[in-house]
């Protein structure tokens, strides 16, 4: 799928680099470790959703073997009228559980170039990065380590710890809750596996409550082994484990609790 997943300008200009094995994602997978086991760095760009095809190529012909394999993980998360079988919601919770897999979550193009290039140039193992359908966002990002997490707003009452480019609505959030006399701190994951634990126990500890919001489901998720990491109650905004229904992202965020204001109400409420 070279044109969904933006590669028809690079299958021009580099055509021995480029392989394209139509929707055979087992296939893709395995092919891939083979060539890291001959000693060539393959990317593998997969969407979201057909990656869940590959789960067993991933873990036996990849993880455990801990091949320095690149996954390029596009539409990651709700991706609107593409349909149910489309929506990206997946991928952290599996990715979760591949051993030796790093999984980057970039917020903006700054980290989106900086994880990437780590995961060609410098990473030594598997490497998973997760992006959305569409652009991801600009915003003036500093050059962190692909593997840290990083403080976007400080803030002394609450923290929200934010996957990927659920970072927006947790700023938005935070500004409709400084309006309201609360300090809320937000803090932007980035490297959501393994989870920057030095970080986390530095900023979290002393929140009254500890809020994680990603694109993905709530169970097997981000927050869910942020919680265990932490050894406390996290509140977190995830989509439920049930299929989610075709719409805009907007009205998907409304109708599973994700948007700003729900965030916002929800942690006026816990506080």
């Amino acid at each position: 799928m070279p044109l969904g997943t933006g590669l028809s300008e690079f299958s021009h200009k580099f055509p021995n680099r480029f392989y394209d094995v139509a929707i055979a994602e087992q296939h893709a997978v395995t092919f891939a470790a083979g060539m890291a086991k001959s000693g060539y760095t393959p990317v593998v760009a997969i969407y979201s959703t057909f990656l869940q095809r590959a789960y067993d190529q991933i873990i036996h012909d990849v993880a455990l073997m801990n091949l320095h394999t690149v996954f390029c993980i596009d539409r990651c998360g709700p991706v609107g009228e593409d349909g149910e079988t489309h929506q990206g919601v997946f991928d952290i919770a599996y990715m979760m559980q591949m051993p030796n897999m790093v999984v980057l979550s970039p917020s903006n193009k700054i980290d989106f170039k900086l994880m990437l290039n780590y995961a060609v140039n410098n990473a030594e193992g598997p490497v998973a990065v997760r992006y959305p359908r569409g652009d991801v966002s600009q915003r003036d990002a500093k050059a962190v380590s692909p593997l840290k997490s990083e403080l976007v707003k400080d803030g002394n009452d609450v923290i929200i710890v934010a996957v990927g480019i659920c970072l927006y609505d947790a700023l938005k959030a935070a500004d409709i809750l400084s309006a309201d006399g609360i300090s809320v701190a937000v803090a932007d994951a980035r490297c959501i596996k393994p989870i920057d634990q030095q970080f986390m126990k530095k900023y979290c500890s002393d929140k009254k409550i500890v809020v994680s919001v990603e694109d993905g489901m709530k169970s097997g998720g981000f927050g869910q082994n942020l919680e265990d990491i932490l050894g406390r109650s996290v509140l977190k905004f995830a989509y439920p484990n049930e299929p989610i229904v075709q719409g805009s992202i907007d009205k998907l965020k409304d109708k599973y609790g994700m948007s700003a204001e729900t965030i916002a109400d929800k942690i006026k409420s816990n506080l």
